[in-house]
């Protein structure tokens, strides 16, 4: 098995989504450029964000962004966003199409639930709860949130059209991704979720 391995079409990719850990989501022009799979994780050290991570944001000046996450240890059925890279001009369809691939990777990875801990604050709670977040802590002062699933998971919807793919369509057509609007309230009526005794850390 390689190292990195890249994924444009994620039903042909499903087995190694599954059978990899760490991957990465890029997004260009609002569109799933493709999924790097990798063979760690990538950490950022706050001091990383504050310094490098501004400069990075600075200095992109195309509609990018990257999304990496992981699959914690001893957590089999958990993915957490480890970090997030964009740029100036990144557009909000960019990032919004990097939330979608990402509930696709959870849904064929049957992942009980997202986590995620945010450092920056153009990023709002609002518009993660729109996205079918929740406050893994509200009473705790770091920013972690988390998407649950447990199973459940909320009526499909059309990934970005893939940049590695003529026009999209095969993508498009075969692999369809969990709409976030009104998840939590949606789920609540279904299924019967148990929060876990586990917070993501820096």
């Amino acid at each position: 098995m390689p190292l990195y391995e890249d994924a444009t079409d994620l039903a042909v990719a499903a087995e190694r989504l599954r059978a990899r850990r760490h991957g990465m989501i890029e997004m260009v022009a609002g569109r799933l450029a493709r999924v790097v799979l990798r063979p760690w994780m990538r950490r950022a050290s706050l001091a990383e964000i504050q310094t490098v991570g501004r400069l990075q944001h600075r200095w992109q000046a195309s509609d990018r962004c990257r999304v990496y996450y992981s699959q914690p240890w001893g957590m089999p059925t958990y993915l957490a966003v480890t970090y997030a890279i964009s740029g100036r001009r990144t557009s909000l369809a960019s990032i919004r199409g990097a939330a979608i691939v990402l509930d696709e990777i959870a849904r064929l990875r049957r992942a009980d639930a997202l986590v995620c801990e945010l450092a920056n604050a153009r990023i709002s709670d609002r518009l993660l709860v729109r996205w079918g977040w929740a406050p893994l802590n509200p009473a705790n002062r770091r920013r972690q949130f988390i998407k649950r699933f447990y199973g459940c998971y909320p009526p499909p919807k059309p990934l970005p059209l893939s940049l590695c793919t003529p026009r999209g369509a095969t993508l498009a057509a075969a692999v369809m991704a969990a709409s976030v609007a009104g998840v939590l309230s949606e789920e609540s009526s279904i299924c019967t979720h148990t929060t876990p005794s586990w917070s993501l850390t820096g």
